[in-house]
């Protein structure tokens, strides 16, 4: 039973293509650990304030909110696996500017300010890639798979990060640990320069075929990009205000009565 389990948890590794990927990315998320590590003790060199960082995370995760959606009605029209080595190579390019900064012992405060947005706009393309190139790999009943791994890259990075960035930064300096999240970056995108995707149909076909009543595919132009955000925000927008009502309701009832009150969504295009 336990060997079957075992079994089932690594399916997605029989797809080349997704261990590619997954190899790619744990080095990647390992790199971001120690970068996380090493960008808190500059700042609090620079600064002498433990809470500057606060606006680093500020100026890089705002524009990266409102960009994510874009990401999406990007990775929808060109290929995601070009999105995902661009973003690579864009967040790869900055963090060894920071790197060579520090290293020439340059680098101030307002620097990080004004790259920590552009690593936030880019990274917020790679995101949506990522999810929507998955099913490209594996076959839907990996996904499960898919899943668990994923969870698991990450939490290694985030255990083992943390001491390889405070070892980084204590013996070689916080120079080298910029350095060495640019080499995760560069790493991650040589593994998907290496990475070859089976032949798909088009979008527009999925969906018409799925839904022949219905328009399909996403618009094309650039007007249609704009369309597909506004749609996009329409529906989170009414997502949050429906689990709002939900809420409210269940709170209300919570007043009157002890009840346990379970909620479960489910999207659907």
């Amino acid at each position: 039973m336990k060997r079957a389990a075992r079994l089932h948890f690594a399916r997605a590794f029989r797809s080349r293509p997704f261990t590619l990927l997954w190899v790619g990315q744990t080095v990647s998320v390992l790199g971001d650990a120690v970068f996380n590590v090493a960008i808190a003790w500059e700042v609090l060199l620079l600064t002498g304030s433990a809470t500057a960082m606060s606006l680093i995370l500020i100026a890089q995760w705002a524009p990266r909110i409102v960009f994510l959606l874009l990401g999406g009605v990007i990775a929808d029209r060109m290929s995601r696996r070009l999105l995902m080595l661009w973003a690579d190579a864009g967040c790869g390019c900055i963090v060894m500017v920071v790197a060579w900064l520090s290293w020439a012992h340059l680098l101030q405060f307002w620097h990080l300010v004004a790259l920590a947005p552009l690593f936030g706009i880019v990274s917020s393309f790679f995101d949506p890639a990522y999810q929507a190139i998955m099913p490209q790999l594996v076959e839907t009943e990996t996904l499960s798979s898919v899943n668990s791994l994923t969870t698991l890259s990450r939490n290694v990075g985030f255990l083992l990060g943390p001491a390889l960035g405070a070892i980084c930064a204590t013996l070689l300096g916080q120079a080298s640990a910029f350095a060495f999240d640019g080499l995760t970056f560069a790493i991650s995108a040589l593994f998907l320069l290496a990475l070859r995707l089976p032949p798909s149909p088009a979008p527009s076909q999925v969906i018409a075929s799925a839904h022949p009543a219905e328009a399909g595919g996403p618009h094309e132009g650039v007007w249609g990009a704009m369309r597909d955000a506004r749609e996009g925000l329409r529906y989170v927008s009414s997502t949050i205000q429906a689990v709002g009502d939900s809420s409210g309701f269940a709170a209300g009832q919570r007043r009157f009565c002890r009840i346990d009150v379970g909620i479960a969504a489910k999207a659907s295009p």
